[in-house]
């Protein structure tokens, strides 16, 4: 069997992802969804869900935070699998934003 590699270039990961189950809302044009992340980095993760998106379009995505309050996040949809989900790479993260992907980062490698 041969395995072919859909990612290009720019595509590829150069972040080591961690494999999570977070529930998420995300947000494009056509409305705001409930998701789930499944993997996750400090550059981005990929997002499991249906609907309508496309490569390079600029998503919101809301984590949960422990207070249960959310924190959003802009992110570029880089690659995706119809009705299955889209890879994310976060866009214009901000001090805060990197902390919490750091903590949370540091949380999973301790698992």
């Amino acid at each position: 069997m041969v395995v072919i590699d859909r990612r290009k270039g720019s595509d590829r990961r150069k972040h080591r992802r961690h494999a999570v189950r977070i529930d998420v809302d995300w947000e494009n044009p056509m409305g705001r969804r409930p998701a789930r992340v499944s993997d996750v980095s400090i550059a981005g993760c990929f997002v499991l869900t249906a609907g309508e998106y496309d490569d390079g379009q600029i998503v919101k995505l809301f984590f949960p935070l422990s207070n249960g309050k959310k924190a959003l996040f802009w992110g570029k949809i880089v690659n995706h699998v119809f009705d299955v989900g889209f890879g994310l790479k976060f866009v214009a993260v901000t001090d805060v934003q990197q902390s919490l992907l750091k903590k949370l980062l540091g949380t999973l490698s301790k698992d």
